[in-house]
């Protein structure tokens, strides 16, 4: 079975969209799981919670970039 690639990765800083704990960003520290779905990306650029989308550099390595600002992700 093939892995789903996500639009998040561990380290990244995202905000819940949706549910009780809705509008919080961070590290919480006690565990619990959180569905994909209810997360988005949080733009250091744009200080908003943004979508994002796969661009190609231009060695040819893939990154995720806002769609707002165009602020890269990965680094």
């Amino acid at each position: 079975m093939l892995g789903k690639k996500l639009h998040v990765k561990k380290n990244d800083t995202v905000v819940v969209i949706s549910g009780k704990d809705r509008s919080k960003s961070g590290i919480v520290e006690k565990e619990a799981p959180v569905h994909i779905s209810n997360v988005m990306l949080l733009c250091g650029k744009c200080k908003k919670p943004v979508r994002t989308k796969i661009t190609v550099l231009e060695d040819g390595k893939k990154a995720r970039c806002c769609v707002k600002c165009g602020e890269s992700f990965d680094k």
